[in-house]
């Protein structure tokens, strides 16, 4: 995946390789008498990659799904469906959805044997869908719109076994189509867009001597922000609306036992996902938050793999628990 996270990492591949990754996602409910899981999202494929060295070039195409979501609308026992029922908000819309895929080329070259860097070029497609702020039975609108944007990196090992990272991901601008009445007046609509945010982060790999322990740290600062001004466009003006940047940190291990054939990779880890909620200040606010809580939450992850002579399978799985 070094294609998308850090395009510099593509020259430690030795020989063309090709890459698929599927996903999916499921909740445990806690006030579920029987217990059992639900599957919340089978996203199935989510990234795909093939990548081709040249001695000190190394060339990948690949496939990401950035995002995939819906965003419910508060219950109607909520303060924030009270609240509209009361006294309904000026006319305005809420994101309610948000799918993006990303098709993209990166190149790395190496400059000398311990630095290379890469560089990326992305062609975005994606579907953001609206719905009516002040009626959450309302039928919504759904936007298509595409982007370009740029991705790169550099990968420095200033000693056998430390490797050290950063990178820059530049997020898509997509469009939330005409704003205002519909049908619209002369004047009275403009077209509104989303900035999703870019991303900027550095990490550090070490690696025991014998190779067979790898202990990772990264940390990423993602830039939130740029969410409010569509958001805050799209809502015409009824909400203040805020949202911050926020840093993700990540750690991770892994100890692969060499002697076997095929090779046994073991990994655990841990990551921060800090509290980035859009809060908007009207009191029937659909992004209503309460002062005293926080939304960050931590994330365990577990995962094994197997590398034969030309084939490796991994499987890994990310919990967190939400409130």
């Amino acid at each position: 995946t070094a294609a998308y996270a850090n395009p510099a990492g593509l020259v430690q591949l030795l020989r063309p390789e090709v890459s698929v990754e599927l996903r999916v996602s499921g909740t445990f409910e806690d006030d579920d008498a029987t217990g059992d899981p639900t599957v919340k999202r089978a996203n199935g494929l989510s990234y795909f990659s093939a990548v081709y060295p040249l001695r000190r070039f190394s060339l990948a195409l690949y496939g990401h799904q950035l995002a995939s979501i819906d965003i419910e609308p508060p219950g109607e026992e909520s303060p924030e469906a009270v609240a509209r029922t009361a006294r309904r908000a000026a006319a305005g819309e809420r994101l309610s959805g948000l799918d993006v895929w990303r098709l993209g080329v990166s190149a790395a070259f190496r400059l000398r044997d311990n630095l290379s860097v890469g560089l990326g070029a992305s062609y975005f497609d994606g579907n953001v869908e609206m719905a009516p702020n002040d009626d959450l039975d309302a039928v919504g609108r759904s936007v298509e719109s595409n982007d370009w944007t740029l991705n790169t990196g550099v990968l420095w090992q200033p000693a056998e076994q430390i490797r050290l990272g950063a990178f820059y991901r530049q997020g898509p601008t997509l469009s939330l189509g005409r704003l205002g009445a519909t049908p619209c007046a002369e004047q009275a609509c403009s077209e509104g867009s989303l900035r999703l945010p870019d991303t900027f982060g550095a990490g550090a790999a070490l690696r025991s001597r014998g190779g067979a322990l790898t202990v990772a740290f990264e940390w990423d600062r993602v830039r939130y922000s740029s969410l409010v001004e569509g958001l805050s466009a799209a809502a015409l003006g009824a909400d203040r609306l805020s949202l911050s940047d926020a840093s993700e940190l990540h750690v991770g291990a892994e100890y692969a036992f060499l002697r076997l054939d095929p090779v046994l990779a073991v990994r655990v880890g841990a990551w921060l996902d800090p509290d980035h909620r859009l809060c908007g200040a009207a009191a029937d606010s659909a992004y209503r938050c309460e002062a005293d809580v926080r939304s960050g939450k931590g994330h365990v992850t577990l995962g094994f793999g197997m590398a034969f002579k030309r084939f490796q399978l991994d499987l890994a799985v990310d919990g967190s628990r939400t409130e």
